[in-house]
């Protein structure tokens, strides 16, 4: 994360001073907070009552930094490759607040972005103030918009909504709408009576072709949300991402609901890439190596991603209890072709928190491919160690 690139004037503004201190201070949140999920995770003992034997967990930032990028990469395909499917279009829409949450003003030079004085327009006392306004702005714009565009759209429309931060952190909003070509013209409209209405002057509105390629509209979102690890620059830059989003309770990305759940989308495609690697194998085994090559092959062939695939070939049913009722409140539900390489079994008891939010548990799951069981849930006795 480099430093901000400004007059020597303006590095001794106060809030100049505030941002590079919180480059460092959102790195130091990130480090902090991995290290408590470390120690927490160190004092517990797991025993797994069903291989009779005690867990050992660990976070580890990189390795999960990782794990979300690829997962988040593969749920996005799997939303624009079901809009592909239904002969949706889509837009990339950018959104940045208006210039009362950006404290500097900035000029184009020697193909930089150099910031030269404070914005007399700036309305807060300090750039963590900003932040959180800004994203609570965001956030009432976006609930403004989705709803109208609703309103012409019904259930036909999917989107994918990212958070990016700006070199001074202050956040700015974008996202990828799928839709009937039908209903462009009103998308489009309501759109620019949004910006109109709030006043906004720095936005961008670009329809994306996806005929070619199906990963072509998810590229716009992920460099925004997701950093690649090459080096100790870009590590940095992902920490201190991480932190700002920790701080400000920020949540990156936020999109419409795919039908496969991705707890069960991991614990499938975990089965799958666990599988053991001794010279003697199992019979078990040696189906799952069978099968995994013949989706490898399929995913590759049709060009499309793994979590569409599963998706798109499961047979789910779902079970779900209200906690301490009669079973005449119990509700089952299915989804999926009978007939489907995946057959998962899942059941739930549903009650309320103290806030009167529902929750919902997990009693058992059991996943299925062609009659070979891949997955069951362990049960898990949590002891704390206190030595």
């Amino acid at each position: 994360m480099k430093r901000l690139y400004a007059t020597k004037t303006l590095q001794k503004d106060k809030l100049y001073k505030e941002i590079q201190n919180n480059i460092q201070e959102y790195y130091k949140l990130s480090i902090l907070k991995e290290q408590k999920q470390k120690n927490y995770l160190e004092k517990l003992k797991v025993f797994n009552t069903t291989s009779r034997d005690y867990e050992k967990f660990d976070y580890d930032f990189e390795r999960k930094y990782k794990d979300y990028s690829r997962l988040t990469q593969q749920k996005i395909s799997t939303i624009e490759q079901i809009s592909k499917d239904r002969g949706y279009v889509s837009l990339f829409l950018t959104i940045t607040v208006p210039s009362k949450f950006h404290c500097f003003k900035s000029i184009s030079y020697k193909g930089k972005r150099l910031y030269t004085k404070r914005n007399s327009e700036f309305a807060f006392d300090s750039v963590s103030e900003a932040i959180k306004s800004a994203y609570s702005f965001l956030n009432e714009l976006f609930k403004v918009f989705y709803k109208r565009v609703k309103n012409f759209t019904k259930k036909e429309l999917l989107h994918v909504k990212s958070i990016e931060m700006h070199t001074t952190f202050i956040p700015h909003l974008h996202c990828l709408l799928f839709f009937p070509i039908e209903h462009y013209d009103e998308v489009v409209g309501v759109y620019k009576r949004i910006v109109e209405h709030y006043n906004l002057d720095r936005v961008d509105i670009e329809t994306v072709n996806m005929r070619d390629d199906i990963n072509y509209a998810s590229r716009y979102i992920l460099k925004y949300i997701v950093k690649t690890l090459n080096d100790n620059s870009d590590y940095f830059e992902a920490r201190v991402l991480d932190g700002w989003k920790r701080a400000n309770k920020i949540r990156l990305l936020s999109h419409s609901q795919i039908p496969l759940n991705q707890e069960i989308y991991k614990k499938i495609y975990h089965s799958f890439t666990n599988i053991k690697k001794n010279k003697i194998f199992s019979k078990k085994d040696y189906k799952l190596q069978i099968g995994r090559k013949e989706i490898d092959n399929q995913v590759r062939t049709n060009g499309i991603p793994y979590y569409y695939f599963f998706q798109q070939n499961l047979h789910l049913e779902q079970k779900i209890c209200e906690v301490n009722s009669k079973c005449s409140k119990t509700k089952i539900s299915k989804f999926g072709d009978i007939n489907s390489l995946f057959h998962i079994k899942i059941e739930k008891e549903r009650s309320r928190d103290s806030k009167g939010r529902l929750t919902y548990k997990i009693k058992r799951l059991v996943i299925h491919y062609r009659g070979i069981e891949i997955y069951q849930n362990s049960k898990y006795l949590i002891l704390k160690d206190y030595s």
